[in-house]
């Protein structure tokens, strides 16, 4: 027996069942007017179980009748009143109506800031060199790292204290300048001064002043697409065109009661992953003890302690992005570097001379994207984790990363068809 799948709810079931307030006008070609008409009944019928009310008391067409409604519900309805206006060139006058529309606001949100623009940056190099210049010395990586750590948080803090704001939330139009801004003003008055006067002069001042807001917000616009284009390199390109053709949609998260719960189930189901991954590598190479090993004549016993100049350079190279466990923008870090080099090249030597990676460099910020757009939110299975490294953390690894590959290269022990993660090896 085949299922019967739910009829669509017609357009008057979703007038009456919709939370917003409906607002039905126009030409019904119903006389609402003579009560002993049978159509005339029955749509008054309709009207009152929905608890939607007629507003036109007029006669609105030339032979006598009530035909142009204004239909709104009965209750908490916007509409202040109607009146007919007679003498158009038609067989039907024209219903005028007050709505009372509350203006549309941005919705809000509370966020955390930091009024890092307005710090005085002499200031705080000199306050960064007394932090560093009274630390106690540390052979603890971690604890040295730590240290590093506090410094820039206190002085944040003292710099730029973290303040909770409201903001509005608007749509993202970089394109929206002075020029558009008073364009859409001038559009605005022309409009003003048309429905106040009704002249055909003013009317078609509007028209124009309609035509020059569209023009003057196209060319806005064009040039600030050119302005991005000729700034992008190939990647960002590509990235750029992404954003412009793909449709975008809010993240996803399942449904939960409390932040805290959710980040915990999220914890506990990425840490299971990892640890059945890390099993399973383990059962693997325990049954692989037997085998034949691969005799190497070299060995890379300990990673190679680097100078200043290597620190500065990984720094220098890296892009200013931050993550939100980072105590200060990577920006500033940048600036004050003079300041940070000896302590940061520090915490990286004795990272790489004790083997030891300091712990909070292994702490990273998670945050769980779907790995396809249609799935089921509540499935924890369905999302893919994205972790995110101070940046500190960032240049230690790449460090180890430029070692490890030079030894790779010297001993030739790159496979030979790998083109992947290689520099000009792309294929």
């Amino acid at each position: 027996m085949r299922a019967r799948s739910a009829k669509p709810p017609t357009a008057w079931e979703l007038v009456t069942s919709d939370k917003h307030q409906p607002l039905l006008i126009g030409d019904f070609n119903i006389q609402v007017d003579n009560v002993s008409n049978k159509d005339s009944k029955t749509f008054s019928d309709i009207l009152y179980a929905a608890r939607l009310q007629q507003h036109v008391c007029d006669v609105t067409h030339q032979a006598g009748h009530t035909l142009d409604l204004v239909i709104t519900r009965k209750d908490g309805h916007p509409l202040l009143d109607t009146s007919c206006v007679s003498g158009l060139p038609s067989d039907h006058k024209a219903v005028v109506c007050s709505v009372n529309f509350a203006r549309s606001q941005c919705p809000k949100k509370l966020i955390k800031c930091r009024k890092v623009k307005d710090i005085n940056l002499d200031q705080f190099c000199a306050d960064l060199r007394k932090s560093i210049s009274a630390l106690p010395s540390k052979s603890c990586p971690s604890e040295l790292a730590v240290q590093v750590n506090t410094v820039l948080q206190e002085l944040m803090d003292s710099h730029a204290p973290e303040k909770t704001i409201q903001v509005s939330q608007r749509p993202f139009a970089p394109w929206y300048d002075d020029n558009v801004a008073e364009s859409k003003r001038q559009k605005r008055r022309a409009e003003r001064r048309s429905a106040k006067t009704g002249l055909m002069i003013d009317k078609e001042l509007y028209k124009e002043a309609c035509r020059s807001y569209s023009k003057t917000l196209f060319q806005s616009k064009s040039q600030y697409m050119k302005q991005e284009i000729e700034q992008l390199n190939n990647k960002g390109l590509f990235q750029f065109v992404h954003r412009l053709s793909t449709q975008s949609s809010s993240r996803t998260l399942p449904k939960h009661d409390s932040d805290k719960k959710l980040a915990n189930d999220f914890g506990m189901f990425f840490y299971s992953k990892v640890q059945s991954i890390v099993n399973k590598l383990s059962s693997q190479s325990m049954s692989e003890e037997g085998s034949t090993k691969l005799q190497l004549q070299a060995r890379f016993s300990e990673f190679q302690t680097v100078s200043e100049d290597v620190v500065r350079r990984a720094i220098k190279q890296s892009p200013s992005k931050s993550c939100r466990l980072d105590p200060a923008p990577t920006w500033l870090v940048k600036t004050c570097l003079d300041e940070m080099l000896p302590l940061i090249t520090r915490v990286i030597n004795l990272s790489l001379s004790t083997g030891i990676v300091p712990c909070i460099f292994k702490t990273s910020h998670i945050t769980p994207v779907p790995k396809k757009s249609l799935q089921d939110p509540d499935d924890l299975a369905g999302y893919r984790p994205i972790a995110n490294l101070m940046f500190l953390s960032k240049i230690l690894e790449k460090i180890v990363d430029n070692q490890l590959r030079a030894y790779l290269r010297e001993h030739n022990l790159f496979p030979a068809m790998q083109a992947a993660y290689r520099a000009n090896h792309s294929t």
